[in-house]
């Protein structure tokens, strides 16, 4: 059975379903039908043109998908005044989280935010994450749920051998 794509419009009515918190499971049902490569193009023409991240291990494809990426830059002393960091933090908004197994779509998470950040450390990384909402498909029948707000520390080769794109300027002046 091959999977139709889903236009646009299918997708961005996926998404607007979702950030707007009143999930049908009747509206999710479109989700059954989408290739997942072919609806994260879809998204791409519908405006979520950043891709954060993206892995395939074995059967199973992820991806991450922004609207927009913003970047501010801060310099932070250390308790003693000795040194001086500097960072630059993005901030991702109106982001999508793309889950499929054997070549079905198994979730659909919506994030308001993701934002990454310099950790304590050079090799750490904190991962910042808005409220969302998430659509999980059980046995064929798509379920959804909250998404609370959460923070974790992460170490950056842990994210890049998940597919993200941590190439930012994190140093130590």
């Amino acid at each position: 059975m091959s999977a139709a794509p889903v236009s646009p419009l299918d997708a961005l009515g996926v998404v607007h379903v979702l950030s707007a918190r009143s999930v049908d499971p009747a509206d999710a049902a479109v989700l059954s039908t989408v290739e997942p490569r072919a609806f994260a193009r879809s998204l791409g023409d519908a405006g979520y043109t950043v891709r954060v991240q993206q892995r395939e291990i074995g059967k199973k494809w992820e991806a991450t998908l922004a609207r927009s990426c913003e970047w501010t830059s801060m310099v932070v002393l250390d308790a003693a005044g000795m040194s001086v960091r500097t960072t630059s933090l993005p901030t991702y908004r109106d982001c999508l989280l793309l889950e499929a197994e054997n070549g079905r779509l198994t979730s659909v998470a919506w994030l308001d935010r993701v934002s990454l950040e310099a950790g304590r450390t050079d090799g750490e990384v904190v991962v910042n994450s808005a409220a969302g909402r998430r659509l999980d498909d059980e046995d064929g029948r798509w379920e959804a749920r909250d998404l609370p707000e959460k923070s974790v520390m992460l170490s950056r080769s842990l994210l890049e051998g998940r597919g993200w794109k941590t190439d930012m300027p994190f140093r130590v002046v």
